[in-house]
Parts: structure tokens; sequence; C-alpha cells
């Protein structure tokens, strides 16, 4: 049995979502628009991430999306991919930090989410505070504002926004 042409569709999406931040949160999110400066940000946070750069600082003008695109949206697509691993987000204030890890948790546990990534990738319900919690697989993302302290706290990828 062959399949139909929009499960193919549907394969491709996902796979797209998988691989491309900016894919990712053109799926996600319905009004999520596809920028210059939105592309050349996830081009460059995904360098980062594939460990081609080892740091990354972005500046741009206010309204341009870089906490939209690399503390909202970023952290959920990190752990989609790597469910394993952790993350550490800070800001200047820890409501700042708090309001980002509800929307990262939100996006990952979207439905979509775990249609891009599966079931392993999703918030697990055992940690279910906002600016701290697990993945089904082990992974962690941790916010907190810049006077907290993340004390014997590990992690693969870190977002400091606005500090």
């Amino acid at each position: 049995m062959s399949a139909s042409v929009e499960d193919i569709e549907s394969q491709l999406i996902i796979d797209a979502a998988q691989n491309d931040l900016m894919a990712y949160m053109l799926l996600l999110h319905s009004n999520a628009r596809a920028t210059r400066f939105t592309e050349a940000l996830c081009y460059e946070i995904q360098r980062a991430i594939e460990g081609r750069c080892d740091r990354l600082m972005i500046e741009g003008p206010p309204r341009h999306g870089k906490s939209y695109t690399t503390s909202e949206n970023a952290p959920a697509w990190f752990l989609g991919k790597f469910p394993k691993r952790k993350v550490i987000l800070a800001s200047h204030t820890d409501q700042l930090a708090i309001d980002f890890g509800t929307i990262v948790k939100r996006n990952m546990s979207n439905p979509v989410h775990g249609d891009v990534f599966g079931d392993e990738a999703m918030v697990s319900r055992t940690k279910a505070a906002n600016h701290n919690f697990r993945t089904n697989d082990g992974g962690e993302f941790m916010a907190l504002g810049v006077g907290g302290t993340p004390i014997g706290k590990g992690a693969d990828a870190f977002v400091i926004d606005d500090p």
C-alpha cells in the first residue's frame, strides 16, 4: 500500500521541523513570520547548537523577535532534538525568566511538539514548575533571574536574555 500525498506532505513538514528551527516555529505557531532577521537568527542559533560555533551573541533592534526566537522557541526545539540534555536560561529578573519558562513549557506541551519529536521530548508530569521542568527522557529546563544561583547544575546550552 503506498502512502498518500497528504501522508508524504505531513512527513516532509515534520522532517523540516525536526531539522530547522524556523520550520519548527512556523509549524508550532500559526502567527509566526519568517522575516530575514528571524531566518538569519535561526541559522546562527542552529550553527551554535550543531557545534559550528561555541558562543553566540545576538544584538538587534527592539521588537525584532530576539527573545521570541532565542528564549521562547530555541530551548523547546533544542530539548526536542536532544531530550536528554539540559538548558539553563537566565534573564535580568526572576519574573521574566519564569515568563520565558512558562512559554517554553507551553511550547513543549503542545501536541505539535510531540508530533515532531515524539513523547520522549514532551514535558514530564513529575516536575511541573514553569521555570524548572524535565522532559520524559530526563532532559531539564531551568530558568532563573541573573541573581539566581544554579549551584550544582550543569547545562548543555545556556541562554542569557537581557542581563
